[in-house]
């Protein structure tokens, strides 16, 4: 079933234009905003965001809203299929490599392109009953963390040193580098459904399925917001400008905190 994702200017929140995709349950962007991915119903588009033309298509065995995360640079995403995560080339359009999950199915992703204090820097995080931490150049993995969680949404620093998952209403982080547990966050009342890291990765921000926004810094909650809708995303648009997505559309929030 054909549906359109619609383009809108945050600040005004004016429609800037749309996209006929085969479906829309889930979307990735690419970090200059130049592309646009979606993924549901057997295939994955990516769409030119400028002039709004099909760029490619990705046939998959996707079921409905499965994750999926660009990595900063824009040259490649990956997407979860089942028990599989596929890395896609944007400039191919096509599956690059396969990473087999041997242990469930992937409820959530998180992509960074650089870590200096591992070998390859580039690393990516595949999340549900565990989370397993793949290299995506060779395809190697390493289990990161055990259960006992499910995990339904990952984020990471922007220097990937830090790793955040939402386990039901509880949000943990660790450090990359030595699978170290850093902290637990609490207080939420509803499931956690999304993460997103500031672009400084000073200030982390997480939505609830019961309408919560709360924005931490290092690891205590600063900000507070209520919404009548059901939350299901967040993206930073800058270091202060934050955006939100739910069952009643989209919400912008200035976010003003003392250092």
């Amino acid at each position: 079933m054909q549906s359109d994702v619609l383009l809108v200017e945050p600040e005004s929140g004016s429609r800037i234009g749309s996209l006929r995709t085969a479906g829309a349950g889930k979307l990735a962007v690419a970090g200059d905003g130049t592309w646009l991915a979606t993924a549901i119903s057997n295939v994955v588009q990516v769409w030119n965001v400028q002039d709004h033309s099909l760029l490619s298509t990705i046939c998959a065995t996707l079921g409905y809203a499965h994750p999926i995360a660009a990595v900063p640079d824009g040259s490649w995403f990956a997407v979860a299929d089942h028990r599989v995560v596929l890395i896609c080339d944007v400039s191919a359009g096509a599956v690059a490599r396969r990473l087999v999950r041997h242990n469930g199915i992937v409820l959530a992703l998180a992509v960074s392109a650089y870590c200096r204090h591992l070998p390859d820097r580039a690393w990516l995080a595949a999340g549900g009953s565990r989370i397993q931490m793949y290299h995506p150049a060779d395809g190697t993995q390493r289990t990161f963390a055990d259960g006992p969680f499910e995990v339904g949404a990952l984020a990471a620093s922007l220097d990937g040193t830090v790793l955040f998952a939402a386990d039901d209403r509880t949000i943990r982080s660790w450090s990359v580098p030595d699978r170290r547990p850093l902290a637990m966050l609490t207080g939420h009342t509803g499931v956690v459904r999304d993460l997103a890291v500031s672009p400084d990765s000073g200030l982390l921000s997480s939505v609830s399925g019961n309408g919560e926004l709360l924005v931490w810094r290092d690891g205590e909650p600063i900000a507070t917001m209520r919404v009548d809708a059901q939350l299901t995303s967040c993206l930073w648009q800058s270091r202060d400008v934050l955006v939100i997505g739910g069952s009643r559309g989209t919400f912008t929030f200035q976010v003003v905190s003392e250092p």
